[in-house]
């Protein structure tokens, strides 16, 4: 019993510690923005084609940079006609309330809208119509091909929130399964046999 109480003691102190340090608003974000766009796949042309752009970060890894917030990606794709896009790591969504843009963005290329400059802390934001502008030095690489988007209308952009449990809720729940299971092997149940 003496053990136990120890554990138990040390354990809370532990997970005392880890939760100081944890960030407690940290958030899994999906970011979305749906259009109609014009341009071309591998240099196949391409127009007035439907396609919704889903970027997926996690708000713990936001940094800040040359006046902008960027919130690295964990996965960004689109799908358009049934086909999904894969781009792969490497992009980031940013926000910059200097220049009141907003976007995605890998390395000197972007896609950015006008009028969500201030957009840092989303909450389910509900869907907003946005003005878009590109720019691409080189085409976007996809698991479908080189896309290149030369223009958008009937643009809008929106983002969801899902709360990431702290570390110190997954440390409690850790110590309840490990207190429950402790006290499941402490239980010796004795059985006697008798021949008659």
């Amino acid at each position: 019993m003496k053990t136990m109480t120890k554990l138990m003691l040390a354990a809370t102190v532990a997970i005392s510690g880890i939760s100081a340090a944890t960030t407690a608003n940290a958030a899994i974000v999906t970011y979305t923005f749906s259009g109609v766009f014009n341009g071309s796949i591998d240099g196949r042309e391409f127009s007035n084609s439907q396609a919704t752009f889903t970027g997926i970060g996690d708000t713990n890894n936001a940094f800040f940079q040359q006046d902008a917030n960027f919130v690295p990606l964990s996965s960004f794709t689109a799908v358009s006609g049934g086909t999904t896009f894969d781009f792969g790591a490497g992009f980031n969504f940013w926000s910059s309330p200097t220049f009141g843009t907003s976007g995605f963005k890998t390395g000197d290329d972007f896609i950015a809208f006008t009028g969500l400059g201030n957009y840092a802390n989303p909450s389910n934001l509900a869907p907003t119509p946005v003005s878009v502008y590109f720019y691409a030095t080189q085409p976007f690489a996809s698991s479908q091909g080189a896309v290149v988007i030369t223009n958008a209308t009937q643009t809008s952009f929106s983002a969801s929130v899902a709360a990431v449990p702290e570390t110190a809720t997954w440390g409690m729940m850790i110590l309840g399964f490990g207190m429950i299971g402790a006290a499941s092997r402490s239980r010796k149940v004795k059985t006697t046999v008798k021949f008659a």
